[in-house]
């Protein structure tokens, strides 16, 4: 009798050109889906799920949360919680008016991380929460006196380089980083 080989599950999941069986990996299936949940609960606010979910678990402003409260909840809620870091990753801004982009917290200047990671010193607790336009003089130039301290040179050269947000740019617009169109799309997301 023939013995039996057991072949890796890694090995399974590899593309049919390298040798598999083309098989996606669960984990990573299910946590592209919880992913696309998350980002849906950013970028469809009209859809009626997306607003019963943000009432029941007290998500109230669209803007984008850093976190989630998922001490009580479903558990699809819990693990959503848990792969939130993946969402907030995948966000990128394209700046219009910079009225719902958050200057500190969202990813519109860098591509790797918020300003705050940069922040050279604890931010005054008036400016934690400004948005982009909040940091747009009257004559549409950058307000350089409200962060340019607060910022190593390579960010504040990063900064110069963007043209400040106009009231008449219409509106700040979020988009998939992982994507080329910007649009989510599940399977770009299971290697990640």
């Amino acid at each position: 009798m023939k013995k039996m080989s057991m072949v890796k599950w890694d090995n399974v999941c590899k593309p049919k050109t390298w040798g598999g069986l083309g098989l996606k990996r669960i984990d990573a299936m299910n946590n592209a889906l919880l992913i696309k949940i998350g980002w849906s609960l950013i970028t469809s606010s009209d859809s009626l799920w997306v607003k019963v979910l943000r009432s029941k678990y007290g998500i109230e402003d669209p803007a984008v949360p850093q976190s989630l409260n998922t001490k009580s909840g479903s558990f699809m809620w819990k693990a959503i919680g848990i792969i939130w870091d993946k969402v907030l990753h995948g966000i990128r801004w394209n700046l219009g008016d910079g009225r719902k982009v958050k200057f500190w917290w969202d990813c519109w200047a860098l591509k790797d991380k918020p300003l705050i990671f940069y922040a050279q010193q604890p931010l005054p607790e008036e400016l934690v929460n400004s948005t982009v336009s909040d940091c747009v003089n009257g004559d549409g130039s950058w307000n350089w006196g409200l962060f340019a301290n607060l910022l190593p040179n390579n960010v504040i050269l990063r900064i110069a380089a963007i043209k400040p947000p106009l009231n008449s740019g219409g509106k700040d617009e979020i988009r998939w980083a992982h994507s080329k169109t910007g649009l989510f799309k599940v399977n770009q997301l299971i290697f990640i």
